[in-house]
């Protein structure tokens, strides 16, 4: 009974833990919208992973977290931390040959995908009710995707990114979770943010003809510095760390399906700080949303 009751707090610990970490991710898309008005996506991402890499450093440096290379299988942990940067030009260039809004509701089949990844790969078999409560959460996000505006035009080229980015962002979290295994949470935050900082430093500069002055000029803008900070310390260290913690403790569906707190965060973000429009089926959507993960979250896997 004391065995079960300890592993129950663990895993409530994790759950708190990527909770948080997908609050924080949530607002991430408010930042994000503020420092493009001085910067493009590259730069932005370049300067945002530098800094994030470099807090990380000094955590190593001060001895608050350390590396233990012995008899581990780097070469994986490198391949998933690839997955990060490609992820985000999928999603970018999936949304230049769509709209914002169509990205949405293809990207909320990720928890969906995730859970038929596990059960092939990990033996993470979902409960019945799982599976239901999972579908009800991206029901949810998929209203609050498509209120306020029309789906657009797009191109079949942008349909397959997104659908590669679904697929890539759902084989991330599975390979995560496998990984946590071996690796420990700051390991792999380490090596993803290292990967992400030289793969957009070097597309920044190349975007900028090599010029480091016209590249990084906005750095020195309050209006670009003030949210990437914060883009750097709580959406990409802190959130990376907890939410690494809580992929080795939980399931994946469970791990996806706690990633559609982003969305609501993010209609929240834009509706307190950036006065955006509240419509009926955002809040219906919202409620689904934590409807499902509700239900997800208190119920074991088979």
């Amino acid at each position: 009974m004391g065995e079960k009751t300890e592993r129950e707090k663990k895993v409530g610990l994790a759950i708190l833990c990527v909770c948080i970490g997908q609050v924080l991710w949530g607002f991430s898309f408010m930042f994000t919208r503020m420092a493009l008005n001085y910067a493009g996506p590259n730069t932005l991402l370049s300067v945002r992973f530098t800094i994030a890499f470099f807090i990380l450093m000094g955590m190593l440096a001060t001895g608050k977290c350390e590396f233990s290379p012995v008899k581990k299988r780097w070469k994986r942990l490198v391949a998933l931390a690839i997955m990060e940067p490609v992820y985000f030009l999928l999603e970018t260039y999936g949304i230049l040959y769509t709209n914002a809004t169509f990205a949405g509701v293809i990207l909320s089949i990720v928890p969906v995908i995730a859970m038929g990844m596990a059960t092939v790969t990990l033996g993470e078999y979902p409960a019945k009710k799982q599976v239901v409560f999972c579908v009800v959460s991206v029901f949810g996000v998929i209203l609050i995707t498509v209120s306020g505006s029309s789906m657009g035009v797009w191109k079949p080229i942008g349909i397959v990114l997104l659908l590669l980015t679904a697929v890539s962002c759902a084989v991330y979290r599975t390979a995560n979770r496998y990984l946590a295994l071996e690796f420990s949470p700051f390991e792999r935050t380490f090596c993803v943010l290292l990967v992400s900082m030289v793969f957009f430093t070097v597309m920044a500069l190349q975007t900028a003809g090599w010029d480091v002055a016209a590249c990084y000029g906005p750095v020195f803008e309050p209006g670009f510095l003030v949210p990437v900070l914060m883009l750097s310390v709580f959406c990409s260290v802190i959130s990376n760390m907890l939410v690494n913690y809580g992929a080795g403790k939980i399931s994946v569906t469970k791990l996806s399906t706690l990633a559609n707190i982003q969305t609501v965060c993010s209609i929240f973000g834009g509706i307190v700080f950036l006065q955006e429009p509240m419509t009926t089926m955002t809040f219906v959507g919202s409620i689904l949303i934590f409807v499902g993960i509700w239900n997800v979250t208190k119920v074991k896997s088979e």
